[in-house]
């Protein structure tokens, strides 16, 4: 994640959790 979106904070797998959805730009979501 960090390579292909360098704006975005770095968050250990520990603190993700499938519901998460990050926008910066568009919509990410972490499945």
């Amino acid at each position: 994640i960090e390579g292909e979106f360098p704006d975005l904070p770095v968050v250990s797998y520990q603190e993700i959790v499938p519901e998460v959805r990050i926008q910066p730009l568009g919509r990410i979501q972490l499945t």
